[in-house]
């Protein structure tokens, strides 16, 4: 039994050091996501309605999110789904061709 425990933690302390670094990777994951979701934002598609205040465009609810996932961590530039109409815009559709605003953001992160 006293085996197994060393075993154990000896694991535990190689666990812990995958996890700081971890740790790590996902704070610069989130800076780069937050970055492009930044970036996105002003070419994004805005209302003309007046009267409109901070948190009523479209272009405020794009966020960007660090999930995990096996093996490590995802970044996602997106927005909510009461905002499903920006996918519209930036892929186009049959009355109005693309406008895209999150794709060209993204392209100005890559290195």
């Amino acid at each position: 039994m006293a085996k197994a425990r060393v075993v154990k933690l000896v694991y535990f302390d190689k666990t812990q050091d995958l996890i700081a670094r971890g740790s790590e990777l996902r704070s610069t994951l989130q800076r780069l996501v937050d970055d492009i979701a930044d970036d996105a934002r002003p070419d994004a598609p805005r209302s003309n309605q007046a009267g409109h205040a901070r948190g009523q465009h479209a272009a405020d609810l794009i966020q960007g999110q660090v999930i995990a996932v096996a093996g490590g961590w995802r970044g996602r530039v997106g927005w909510p789904r009461q905002a499903y109409y920006l996918y519209m815009h930036e892929k186009g559709w049959k009355f109005r061709s693309a406008r895209p605003f999150l794709r060209p953001a993204a392209e100005r992160r890559r290195t």
